[in-house]
């Protein structure tokens, strides 16, 4: 088996590593737009794969020709995985209102790449070699390849530089971790790429794409990853929404005049009643007027709100704690509203049977004191009588009154002592 045939193989092997892993990340989280990304990127890879080993079985100059044209769409791979880059760093032109620039600086150039491929021989070309093979080379000094060849690197690097970035801000923490995981994975994926593309041509080698090595190297970097740091599991974004629906408390997020923009299931179990469950047909506040309009006030005010209580029923059965903090815009202009909302019922319920308490205790305290002054007053009427009392009879009766008097003082205090 020759080295062709073994470099060949080895694309059909990174194919299947590749996908599998892909399946893997996605069924991790298969609401995570990060882990949906990475399976499409994974998917593209596997298509290149099979197509360079494609290449690489056959050895005449159509079949050549057709899997190369087939192939043509790796420049969407590559742009899919700067895509995958950008959603993983949270990079402003991966958010949903400006996929339009992302479609105009990436997908565009690499559809109108892959159908000049497709179409002319401006980038790569089938080409024969009596002590070689049939193979494919780049059309190296072809304005158009060259063009394509610097696209690509600029938006491989930039890519390389936003994972930096983002490593960077993201302190000395996990996300600092798979940020660099990510980071030395495209380096090493670029390096690869590289040496095909620009260096071995120029020695005249043309084997088989070793990008592909580079795929596997990346492979194992990622995996490493998913099972040191978490990634694709732990990171800020892939957990956002999940955080958002199973947190404890309720999270409403609405725009300036109230339309609600997303929510969770715990807010509208709170607002029962008050939210609908159907959050497209709810055009107004969350909230009844002028309770939001009060809320927003306060938090464009002072910026932020804090336990707004809320009685939910006039019987008083559910009180909610309602905080609050203000969007801006990227101008620092008022764009929307943040409210948390928290179920202090049993918090409530606490405080009015603490007072009642205390309400009960205070009287019970007030009431003994006057009875127990009163009983005082009767020992104290009684010891001053015996004083000048000489009759022994009535000295003993008048001794028995004021012990029972006495008890009634005790008794007082112990049940008083009990009561609290």
């Amino acid at each position: 088996m020759d080295a062709v045939t073994i470099l060949g193989i080895f694309c059909f092997i990174s194919a299947a590593i590749t996908y599998g892993l892909g399946i893997y990340v996605y069924a991790k989280n298969p609401e995570s737009r990060v882990n949906r990304l990475f399976l499409m990127v994974t998917i593209g890879a596997s298509y290149w794969g099979i197509g360079e080993f494609q290449i690489w079985s056959v050895n005449s100059y159509e079949n050549v020709l057709f899997w190369l044209k087939a192939s043509s769409f790796w420049t969407v791979v590559i742009v899919m995985c700067i895509h995958f880059i950008l959603a993983f760093a949270d990079h402003p032109l991966a958010k949903r209102e400006n996929l339009k620039y992302l479609f105009i600086i990436l997908y565009i150039p690499a559809l109108l790449l892959a159908c000049v491929n497709i179409l002319t021989d401006h980038i790569f070309s089938v080409q024969y070699s009596p002590d070689f093979r049939y193979f494919y080379a780049p059309s190296i000094g072809d304005p158009v390849y060259t063009i394509a060849t610097i696209y690509f690197l600029c938006i491989l690097f930039w890519a390389i530089y936003i994972g930096l970035q983002a490593r960077r801000s993201a302190g000395n923490d996990t996300f600092r971790r798979q940020s660099s995981s990510v980071s030395i994975g495209l380096l090493v994926l670029i390096g690869f790429g590289s040496q095909s593309v620009v260096i071995l041509p120029l020695f005249g080698i043309f084997a088989p794409n070793l990008v592909f090595i580079g795929i596997v190297f990346f492979s194992i970097v990622i995996t490493y990853a998913i099972l040191k740091y978490g990634l694709f599991i732990l990171s800020p974004e892939t957990v956002a929404t999940h955080i958002i629906q199973i947190m404890p408390d309720g999270l409403i997020l609405t725009d300036m005049d109230g339309r609600v923009i997303t929510t969770n299931t715990k807010a509208k179990t709170l607002l029962h009643g008050l939210y609908p469950t159907s959050q497209e047909s709810h055009a107004g506040p969350p909230l009844p007027e002028p309770m939001f309009s009060k809320i927003r006030d306060e938090i464009l005010n002072q910026g932020v709100l804090s336990d707004y209580e809320v009685i939910m029923d006039s019987d008083g059965h559910k009180t909610l704690s309602i905080s609050g903090s203000l969007v801006t815009d990227p101008d620092r202009g008022p764009a929307g509203l943040i409210l948390i909302i928290h179920d202090i019922t049993k918090r409530k319920n606490a405080e009015k049977a603490l007072l009642l308490a205390n309400e009960k205790i205070s009287l019970l305290t007030h009431l003994t004191r006057h009875d127990i002054s009163n009983l005082i007053m009767v020992i104290s009427g009684y010891l001053e009588i015996l004083e000048t009392e000489e009759d022994e009879d009535q000295k003993m009766k008048m001794l028995s009154i004021c012990r029972d008097t006495t008890r009634k003082i005790t008794k007082y205090l112990h049940f008083s002592r009990d009561y609290q």
